[in-house]
């Protein structure tokens, strides 16, 4: 792998740049730097679900493909219908590390994929027979069985360290995944009357029929490098169709946002009622626990409320933020606490924040775009901003407007992928910028990965031709469109915080910084506490600290024992405002 520690000189002329800009103008875009397909062939098709980065210019994918596909020089063949493939990508030159295949017989489905130093993490479903994960094959019980695997990165090769099936009589699904030195944390969807993890039974709300009905399960695996044990299992839902689409960790906080159809849902101790008149329509929600190490705690549960359909996207978290993105159904109105958005066509894409204070947690803000049919589908926050992908449609209106960003389509009955950049103030948010590719009359966007100042999308297009800025990616197959997968890089995303008057006198010294830094933090008008957000190049915590504020102002030590050379973001809460320096550790 490439050496993550930079020289120097180099690092200090970052800090420096990063110390002294004054911040980003609101509608400065990035631009498109690399692109590259999983290129099928004849009679094949391929698609990207979920993308992650390791922080070293190294992007993972993973995703579904039947038939035949080209990845660099590696072949994969599927065995006879959709089988899954995990490639690593080097987003610096452009061309693909390695790439391996697994599945069974029958359809194999990713939903989720994560990234913790060289363990890689894939989830999601097979059925009809075994399913093969290297030299390691799983039993299949009946229905859909959710899987998770694990590869170990090598560098230039991979392979498969371990899985691991969720099985029962019906259906059952990994939908979401994440991993933190802690563990691997992994959500998703059950249909049998009971499920096992290991010594750990979850049974399902509905009553025992034919027809039962989704609920929700979440998980902590550790990861004993050749095999993994269950730490702790928890389920959520009531007699009704529950959904979980997506997981999110920071630090012990697990974060899930699903949704529940029926009249009422149970997650933890907390009943949901669902607003709409009728049981078969969905309500939002998005739910917390406490990782307590060999077991969890249920904590707040926040819903939103709409008169028809609504469907969960994606979840991100960073610090005491959490954003979430999705879809909900025609010129309704739907609510996040005070905060509401009204939809302008069939389907409508939502971006919302929420703030956790712990014990409670309260909706921010929403936004969304205008105009035609727009579905959210992925979202991810960092110091530089908060970014949502997805897909809209265009009609009779030419497109979508996100802020002051219009998109077009390039004809009627096209369907076209968006990628936007919003900033968070605190209690309210903006579009800063949107972004699409050109040529394809039908592509999406399905995830999204960052790293620094680099945005990372993984999606799909029809063949033959997109366009990503001055970068064309070409599929020309005689009289054939297939779906292809394809992975492409934003480079220049940057802060794009206001800082407030105060951040003037906000102090971080000394910087570059070894074992430990003091941040002085002057008073702030209305503000009592102030909490320190200190995270990697991934985005990810490293350190976090709550104090009082005294009028006075704080100074506060920050221990940076055992973080690894680089350049870090510490974001200052105080009250609803917020300021963030660059910090070097050497």
């Amino acid at each position: 792998m490439l050496d993550f520690y930079l020289p120097t000189r180099l690092l200090r002329g970052l800090l420096l740049t990063a110390l002294l800009a004054p911040g980003v103008a609101f509608g400065q875009s990035p631009a498109w730097f690399q692109a590259t397909a999983v290129t099928p062939a004849a009679g094949s098709w391929s698609r990207v679900v979920a993308t992650a980065t390791d922080g070293q210019g190294f992007v993972y994918l993973a995703g579904n493909f039947k038939g035949t596909i080209q990845l660099a020089g590696t072949t994969l063949t599927s065995s006879a219908q959709a089988d899954v493939f995990i490639a690593k990508w080097n987003s610096t030159t452009n061309t693909f590390v390695w790439a391996q295949r697994a599945g069974g017989r029958g359809n194999d489905n990713v939903r989720a994929l994560a990234v913790q130093g060289s363990s890689v993490y894939v989830g999601g479903s097979f059925d009809t027979g075994r399913a093969g994960f290297g030299t390691d094959s799983l039993d299949w019980a009946g229905g859909k069985d959710g899987f998770v695997c694990k590869l170990t990165d090598a560098g230039s090769s991979a392979s498969f360290a371990w899985s691991k099936s969720l099985g029962g009589t019906r259906d059952e699904e990994v939908t979401g995944l994440a991993a933190t030195a802690a563990g691997l944390y992994l959500t998703g969807m059950f249909t049998s009357p009971t499920i096992t993890l290991e010594d750990r039974i979850l049974t399902n709300a509905a009553p025992i029929s034919s027809l039962m009905t989704n609920d929700v399960f979440v998980a902590k695996l550790t990861d004993a490098g050749n095999s993994a044990t269950c730490s702790w299992a928890e389920r959520a839902g009531g007699p009704n169709t529950d959904e979980v689409s997506s997981i999110a960790v920071a630090g012990s906080n697990v974060y899930l946002h699903g949704s529940f159809y029926g009249a009422t849902s149970t997650i933890g101790t907390t009943t949901l009622t669902n607003s709409a008149t009728s049981p078969t329509t969905a309500d939002l929600f998005v739910a917390k626990l406490t990782d307590q190490s060999s077991g969890a705690a249920w904590g707040w549960v926040l819903p939103v409320s709409g008169p028809e359909w609504e469907y969960s996207g994606s979840i991100a978290a960073y610090g005491s933020s959490v954003y979430v993105t999705g879809t909900y159904a025609n010129k309704n109105t739907i609510r996040f606490g005070t905060s509401s958005l009204t939809g302008t066509n069939n389907m409508n894409c939502y971006v919302a924040k929420l703030t956790d204070a712990g014990a409670q947690a309260s909706w921010q803000w929403v936004q969304g775009p205008r105009g035609e049919s727009s579905w959210g589908k992925a979202i991810t926050a960092s110091a530089a901003g908060v970014f949502v992908a997805g897909l809209y449609s265009s009609g009779l209106t030419p497109g979508i407007t996100l802020g002051t960003t219009m998109l077009t389509g390039l004809c009627f009955g096209c369907q076209g992928t968006f990628v936007a950049g919003l900033t968070d103030m605190g209690s309210s948010g903006r579009f800063n910028w949107a972004l699409q590719p050109a040529g394809a009359t039908y592509s999406d966007a399905t995830s999204l990965a960052i790293s620094g100042s680099e945005l990372y999308v993984g999606g799909n297009f029809q063949a033959p031709f997109v366009q990503f800025g001055t970068i064309g990616l070409a599929v020309p197959l005689a009289n054939e469109r297939p779906n292809v997968g394809y992975v492409t890089s934003l480079r220049g995303i940057t802060t794009a915080l206001k800082s407030p008057a105060w951040a003037a006198s906000l102090e971080l010294a000394p910087n570059p910084a070894h074992g430990r830094a003091t941040v002085s933090v002057p008073a702030v008008p209305g503000a009592t506490r102030v909490t320190l957000l200190l995270t990697d190049a991934l985005g990810r915590t490293v350190r976090t600290a709550t104090a009082g504020l005294p009028a006075a102002g704080l100074r506060h030590e920050l221990s940076l024992q055992g973080l690894a050379p680089g350049v870090y973001s510490l974001r200052v809460q105080a009250g609803q405002q917020q300021a963030v320096r660059a910090l070097l550790v050497e």
